[in-house]
């Protein structure tokens, strides 16, 4: 892929400027602050969406418009493998920012090309940073250098229906997850599926062991005599002979009273009826108040969560000492090589980076000492505020607690309002028996001959055993439901966090997926990326897990160094190599590099020589150079073409 042209309006010191890029190597040269980094810019935020002073997802971009205007359009002409792209790309009110993607110079086939196109640079979003900027892969923090790397060694595409283990492990997260999407990079999909505490199979683990943990199981009770159905079976025989015998009476006796009866015994099966329903919703509720959380259990999981706030807060000040830390050693690194010269040999005094005066060893060793005290007090204050981090608590497991104690509640409140319904159904039925019964007293007063009652009586009393014996066995079957039920939640609860704990082996950091991924292409990444250090003079050792990344640099021989401790100039002159590494790797072939000019004139010389190799001999197909050079004197070379910019314009050499 190469840049052919680049087109800014209202952004950063260019009102309306337009660059062609027609020669492998394009050198922009300029005075300090004219504006090279927005060139460079201009073409990193339409490819990947961030540049400097902005967060990875492109927050801050706004601010680079030009002081006046409301809005800035950047158009970047790319020559791809598809053929000529245009990329549009807008900022201002009201944009997030939208792109439009321009294929060739359309046609039928120019819009499944575009939507192709997006894809290339949504997988190839870290692939392009890097290449785009030597410093982005050395300004990350080691886990994230570590991310950046497995991305670039992985493939941008995976078939996981290829092997059977893949694909069955894909369908099961499909069963949790069902709106990933697996047709991106594998890093992106491995990573999403995992998640953490707030998204991913590892969050509904941890979500799903709590509901397990929070599943009662009440004791078996003792078992009646006789149970629900018997008694009921019982109890319709008895009152069937209650009827026939209220029937008998009612022939010797007067009218009313068999009328009464029958009422009566009608009423009595609702009563029957409305106490077993209020036993088994008190039963239930008994079951539910069981599983709720205590009193101080909520209070100290409610006390927990509150410090939500305190937690995010902390991280935000973590990331910022981070950066700080990050700042103070870079300028350490700076300081430091000014105490001796491009041969490694100490001086005295030497230029000073940022202006023309000449400053003391004694001047740069100071320097050097209190960065070193700003780094180390960062650190300490970095260190105290993860502590403190940590004594905030489990606040993830204590929110889901809360949740599940809430839903129980709810619970609790439907059972509550069943007993509340069954108990007043209760009232009226047992009203309306009192009534009945008072009734048939009278009519029995009342009758002109008295019958014997006595059959009946006898009846009305076993029905009234028997109706003892209901409640008990309803209840007992009640609880019984209870814990069949509980059971099967909690052993599906048990399955859930066996599946749960297999996708998190499988797509976790440890020894899953993407481990092994790495491990079948670090070899040829790490082969591919040395190949092309060695041309730079440099030679590096990498591992993922445990992350290692050491460099071999023309000084220091055999020996590795952890990246961290490279010097300044060797950090810059390393990410520029590491970029076109990665360049070749990848197969984009193009680089793009700003501050050069941070360079003394020999390794700037062998910088852009070492890039010259890599274009004549087809390494790299485009590299683009910023440098800072008020001279508009060049020479003569072939296949490099040199820029001017001054005052917000651009004039080709």
């Amino acid at each position: 892929m190469k840049i052919g042209n680049l087109h800014l309006v209202n952004f950063g010191p260019y009102e309306d400027v337009e660059i062609v890029f027609d020669q492998p190597l394009s050198i922009v040269k300029a005075d300090n602050a004219a504006g090279k980094s927005k060139l460079a810019q201009g073409v990193q935020l339409p490819l990947t969406g961030q540049s400097f002073g902005t967060d990875p997802r492109g927050a801050g971009a706004q601010d680079k418009i030009r002081l006046g205007a409301d809005k800035a359009v950047l158009t970047v002409a790319l020559e791809t493998a598809k053929g000529p792209m245009q990329l549009v790309t807008q900022y201002g009110p009201g944009k997030n920012p939208p792109q439009k993607i321009i294929a060739g110079q359309g046609g039928p086939d120019t819009e499944p090309l575009s939507k192709g196109f997006v894809k290339f640079l949504e997988a190839n979003g870290q692939r392009l940073s890097c290449c785009l900027d030597a410093e982005f892969f050395i300004v990350q923090k080691p886990a994230d250098q570590r991310d950046v790397l497995a991305g670039l060694m992985l493939p941008t595409s995976y078939n996981w229906d290829e092997k059977p283990e893949d694909a069955a492990m894909k369908a099961l997260a499909a069963k949790y997850l069902p709106a990933t999407n697996w047709s991106r990079p594998p890093t992106v999909v491995i990573d999403e599926v995992y998640g953490d505490a707030k998204s991913g199979v590892y969050s509904l683990r941890t979500q799903a062991k709590a509901a397990r943990d929070g599943i009662y199981i009440p004791a078996k009770p003792t078992q009646p005599e006789f149970n629900a159905n018997e008694v009921q079976v019982k109890l319709n025989i008895l009152r069937t002979n209650h009827t026939k015998e209220a029937k008998k009476v009612k022939q010797g006796g007067t009218v009313q009273v068999g009328r009464v009866e029958q009422s009566l015994t009608q009423e009595q099966e609702k009563l029957s009826k409305a106490q077993a329903d209020r036993a088994e919703a008190r039963n239930r509720q008994i079951a539910i108040e069981a599983r709720f959380l205590d009193g101080p259990t909520i209070t100290a999981h409610k006390q927990t969560v509150a410090k939500r706030r305190k937690y995010d807060e902390l991280g935000e000040q973590i990331e910022a000492l981070d950066t700080e830390i990050a700042a103070q050693i870079q300028a350490q690194e700076i300081f430091t090589e000014l105490l001796q010269d491009e041969h490694g040999k100490p001086v005295d005094e030497a230029p000073c980076p940022t202006c023309t005066q000449i400053i003391k060893r004694s001047f740069i060793s100071k320097s050097v000492s209190d960065h070193k005290k700003l780094q180390l007090a960062a650190e300490a204050e970095k260190a105290n505020l993860e502590q403190r981090q940590k004594d905030l608590g489990d606040i993830a497991g204590a929110e889901a607690a809360i949740k599940e104690h809430e839903t129980k509640v709810q619970e609790k409140l439907r059972a509550v309002k069943d007993v509340t319904a069954a108990s007043e159904r209760i009232a009226t039925v047992e009203a309306a028996v009192k009534g009945l019964e008072a009734a048939l007293a009278e009519a029995k007063a009342a009758e002109a001959n008295p019958v014997d009652t006595s059959a009946l009586d006898a009846l009305a009393a076993e029905i009234t055993v028997w109706e003892g014996r209901l409640t008990p066995a309803v209840s007992y079957e009640s609880t019984l439901k209870t814990i069949t039920e509980a059971t099967t939640r909690r052993d599906s609860e048990i399955a859930k966090v066996a599946e749960l704990e297999t996708l998190c082996a499988f797509f976790g950091p440890k020894e899953g997926i993407k481990s092994r991924l790495i491990a079948q292409h670090i070899g040829a990444f790490t082969e591919t990326v040395n190949g092309v250090l060695t041309v730079w003079g440099y030679k590096a050792n990498l591992s993922i897990e445990p992350y290692v990344f050491e460099v071999q640099t023309p000084k220091t021989g055999d020996k590795f160094l952890p990246l961290k401790e490279l010097s300044g100039f060797e950090r810059l002159a390393f990410g520029v190599a590491l970029q076109s590494a990665i360049a070749v790797h990848s197969k984009l072939r193009m680089i793009l590099v700003d501050r050069a000019d941070t360079m003394v004139a020999a390794q700037r010389n062998r910088l852009l020589g070492c890039i010259k190799a890599m274009l004549d001999n087809g390494t790299l197909e485009q590299a683009i150079v910023m440098i800072a050079d008020p001279s508009r004197e060049v020479p003569k070379k072939a296949g490099c073409q040199f820029y001017f910019v001054e005052g917000g314009k651009i004039e080709r050499l």
